[in-house]
């Protein structure tokens, strides 16, 4: 048999030692090759036996062929050549295997990690902002401008610093590195971080360095997702783990975590066929949740720019602040236990009760806003209400306002206040409207 050579960047290999360490009975011997990868396939030319996988507590995988020799094999050694296999690569080896001994070695993948920036937000406390890393991988080595933060996945006090650090969801499928930091001036620590740059590794990883690429911002909640070209798992949570860790994370308003987390239950070993579709439903929920937060959030920021430079009473500042209202609404008709946005929705409705447009949207809700025009492509395009003027990702979660006519042209009769833009069916961008819009010339 010729081996073929393992990719020396993609695994790494240890030829399997004696080791005293392993019970063997007096005519067997046991070969076992740990691995960080489950994919892990080990097979030797001494017989059909293939190498028995179990899991380890700290996340790695033991492979074990426990050979008997022949009984009427006389010899006290054998010479054999086995196969490991991953899918960066394979290694051949040969050993002289003696009666009553154990040998191990290891056969690992590479592991490399990366991260991938997600949609920021907002953070409710007014001199502070918040930097929160997500992984699955639960032992993470992160520092902050060379002073740790979390040290094998644990949460490392920060003394003297301006920064606190935690980690939450330890025994479920997604931790969350968080770390805080107080910008406040006037309440100066001996070490003031204002401009983070992180670098994160794990026991078998390479290092990463993560550069905010500039000064940390006011009320700012900044995101991240690290994830490795392996697949570690450290513990096979039960489907009724998975499951309660999604209810909580619903509850706590974390709907990226909790959309994860309904789609882990949902595909779960154990999963009861029945309940299938409703964790369905529960996944679509939380996807729609996130959808709208985000819209909601970028209306209110917009909304915040546009009152910084040109004042509060700018029609612009109405608009967003009023897009960010919808969207709020529509947050809570998917998780109505979210009333940490409840809040911001009364904050701006309050706040829009001294806007000059005001008087102006209750006129025209009172006597209902009618929207007409002829849409080029003719009849039967679907009319959706749009968040953003380019084109929208399309969602199951999506009902259309309507239709257009054989000629092309609609009529659209809104009762309460509009959407902020409007998209046609197969058009490339959405159409800005407000509460004034009585047609849409295209």
């Amino acid at each position: 048999m010729i081996g073929v050579k393992a990719n020396a960047q993609r695994v790494s290999f240890v030829e399997p030692k004696e080791d005293a360490s392993l019970t063997v009975s007096p005519n067997r011997v046991k070969i076992v090759v740990h691995s960080n990868s489950d994919k892990m396939e080990m097979s030797h030319n001494m017989g059909e036996e293939r190498g028995v996988r179990t899991g380890n507590d700290d996340g790695t995988y033991s492979y074990t062929i426990d050979y008997n020799f022949p009984e009427d094999y006389d010899e006290d050694f054998m010479k054999s050549t086995f196969l490991v296999r991953l899918p960066g690569g394979q290694k051949e080896f040969m050993l002289i295997l003696r009666k009553g001994k154990g040998f191990s070695g290891t056969f690992n993948e590479n592991f490399t990690i990366t991260a991938e920036k997600n949609n920021d937000g907002l953070f409710p406390e007014s001199k502070a902002a918040k930097v929160t890393f997500l992984s699955d991988m639960k032992k993470l080595n992160i520092e902050c401008n060379g002073k740790p933060c979390f040290v094998e996945g644990k949460a490392v006090p920060a003394d003297g610093c301006n920064m606190t650090a935690a980690v939450s969801n330890e025994s479920g499928v997604m931790n969350a590195y968080s770390i805080v930091f107080s910008l406040d001036e006037e309440k100066k620590t001996p070490t003031f971080i204002k401009h983070p740059v992180f670098k994160i590794k794990s026991s078998f990883s390479n290092e990463i360095g993560v550069d905010l690429g500039g000064d940390l911002q006011y009320k700012k909640s900044y995101s991240y997702t690290v994830v490795s070209n392996i697949k570690v798992v450290e513990k096979e949570a039960s489907f009724e783990e998975v499951l309660a860790r999604a209810q909580a994370k619903e509850k706590e308003s974390d709907f990226f975590a909790a959309a994860n987390a309904y789609q882990d239950a949902r595909s779960h070993i154990d999963c009861p066929a029945d309940r299938r579709s409703e964790l369905e439903s529960q996944l679509g929920r939380m996807n729609s949740a996130r959808r709208f937060l985000h819209y909601a959030e970028k209306f209110e920021r917009q909304g915040a720019r546009v009152e910084r430079k040109e004042g509060f009473t700018a029609d612009s500042v109405f608009i967003y602040y009023r897009g960010a209202i919808r969207s709020y609404k529509k947050v809570l008709e998917y998780a109505p236990g979210a009333t940490v946005y409840a809040q911001r929705e009364e904050a701006l409705e309050s706040k829009l009760k001294d806007h000059p447009m005001n008087n102006k949207v209750t006129t025209v809700t009172v006597k209902y806003q009618e929207i007409t025009g002829t849409h080029p492509n003719g009849g039967g395009i679907p009319i959706y209400a749009s968040y953003t003027s380019e084109k929208p990702k399309a969602s199951s979660d999506d009902k259309p306002l309507g239709t257009t006519r054989g000629d092309g042209s609609f009529r659209l009769v809104f009762k309460t206040t509009p959407p902020p833009y409007l998209y046609f069916y197969g058009d490339k961008k959405s159409y800005a409207i407000d509460s004034t819009t009585t047609e849409i010339n295209f």
